[in-house]
């Protein structure tokens, strides 16, 4: 049995080399089916513990670098959000070569990647040019490929030196737009994805009044042209793209297809956005009264076929590879809901414990508005329940919250109440005496301690007991302030 494994195992390690000779053989042919490309497979944070600041994991595994490959060395799948994805560029079905500059020559690329624990790796791998297939479903022929005219725009003007020239377009299934000068090139003069972008028509009209057009737009429609624009919000490219087709149903199936394929990007994409984090949530004791409530840019990313989501805080919107300052562990028993007792406005909150964590830890985050805030609600309600925990829904969190608000304010009442004179105090109510004693954890029986008098010496002791202890506590603080804060996290 041992001797017929190892030959099986011999043979799969020759058909391994075998194919990757073929693919190197493949793109130096003249007319190539295949690219070579490295790439770099990154590890991710460690998100394990909310109380730490995260460090990146080292050596290989799915779960870290969020790339899977099979027993033929091929890219079997990309985790949405991973390190894969959005800083290697891996996509399924590249075929790995090399690993650190070291040929493969058969061997499994895990063993190869796991030979050195390291935070990343630089991978050679070879990508088929053939776009059937792919993340967005196969685009038909006739959406996705044919002459159009195109210039290079700025504020609705051509940029300097550039005038619109006619070039073959070809949109791929990856979501990449390619630029040919010549239908039959072997090879694209350009390529754009169209990740973070926007596909608009101009509008022509608006309650039957003529709009004026920015002048790139003006001298499409003077040549009888039907133009469309691709601009990119968050400057992955620094210009507009400006389009023009020969006929309106030319450009109504160019549009429709790149709106797909931006939609699909949208979907995909993680939910981002300025919050402000209470701080104090990893302290304990007088340091967590002096923690500062600090603006995060945070990040969340949906869970994917069976890994939690993760939720992240930088210092501002991370560019490639940043270092996350913080993170907020999600799994399926983080607990969400509206904060009433926050001083911060449409705040909420967020209670769970990672791998890592010794206790429990609740992060307060603030939304500038109230639809900011239902928004990050509704993103986080969906993390936690396809990570397998329950959340209410949106409005029920709303009925939850306006419950604690109106117990609240019922506490403010009595606390208020407890700070009356002796005089006033006797003019209360026997109800309100015992409301007053349980809020002030006074021992006492309701049946049978029905004396007002009695009643109003317990409340007046406590509060003097009250008073004691919050002098010590001023006392404290006091001397806490004198010393310099430490970092938050």
């Amino acid at each position: 049995m041992a001797r017929q494994a190892a030959e099986k195992e011999a043979n799969h390690k020759k058909m391994l080399a075998d194919t990757e000779e073929e693919l190197i053989r493949q793109a130096t042919s003249a007319n190539p089916m295949v690219i070579i490309l490295t790439l770099t497979l990154t590890n991710d944070f460690d998100t394990e513990s909310s109380a730490v600041v995260p460090e990146r994991l080292t050596g290989y595994s799915e779960k870290s670098t969020g790339c899977t490959f099979s027993d033929k060395n091929h890219v079997a799948r990309v985790r949405k959000g991973s390190p894969a994805a959005t800083e290697g560029g891996f996509l399924a079905g590249d075929t790995v070569l090399a690993v650190d500059g070291t040929p493969l020559k058969g061997e499994r690329v895990a063993v190869a990647l796991n030979r050195e624990k390291k935070i990343e790796y630089q991978v050679r791998v070879a990508r088929s040019t053939d776009t059937k297939g792919g993340a967005f479903g196969t685009i038909a022929s006739g959406e996705h490929a044919g002459w159009l005219l195109m210039v290079q725009a700025r504020d609705g003007s051509a940029q300097a030196l550039q005038w619109p020239r006619k070039k073959w377009i070809t949109l791929d299934a990856k979501g990449q737009i390619h630029f040919y000068e010549n239908k039959r090139d072997p090879r694209p003069s350009r390529t754009e994805s169209l990740k973070g972008c926007l596909c608009k028509t101009p509008v022509m009209k608006l309650r039957g009044q003529e709009l004026d057009q920015p002048p790139v737009i003006k001298d499409y429609i003077k040549d009888l042209k039907f133009p469309f624009t691709l601009t990119w919000e968050n400057q992955e490219v620094d210009h507009d793209i400006v389009f023009a087709a020969t006929t309106s149903a030319e450009r109504a199936g160019w549009t429709k297809v790149m709106q797909k394929v931006t939609k699909a990007f949208a979907e995909a994409a993680p939910t981002g956005g300025w919050l402000t984090k209470q701080g104090g949530r990893a302290r304990d004791g007088f340091s967590a009264l002096f923690s500062r409530n600090k603006k995060r840019w945070f990040v969340l990313t949906q869970p994917d076929e069976g890994f939690d989501p993760t939720f992240r805080y930088y210092d501002g919107p991370p560019q490639k590879s940043n270092a996350p300052r913080g993170t907020v562990v999600l799994n399926a028993d983080a607990k969400l809901a509206i904060d009433t007792e926050s001083s911060l406005p449409n705040a909420f909150k967020i209670t769970s414990k990672g791998t890592n964590d010794p206790r429990e830890l609740t992060t307060t985050l603030a939304a500038d508005t109230r639809v900011d805030m239902d928004r990050w609600i509704k993103a986080l309600r969906k993390a936690i329940a396809d990570s397998g925990g329950k959340v209410e829904q949106l409005s029920k969190l709303r009925d939850e919250a306006r419950r604690l608000q109106k117990a609240s304010s019922h506490v403010t009442n009595l606390k208020q109440l407890a700070n009356l004179e002796r005089d006033e105090l006797m003019g209360l109510t026997l109800k309100v005496l015992h409301e007053i004693c349980e809020y002030l954890d006074i021992v006492f029986d309701r049946s049978t301690d029905k004396n007002k008098k009695k009643l109003v010496d317990l409340i007046i002791a406590q509060k003097a007991t009250f008073s004691a202890t919050v002098d010590a506590t001023l006392a404290l603080r006091t001397n806490y302030s004198r010393h310099e804060m430490s970092g938050q996290i």
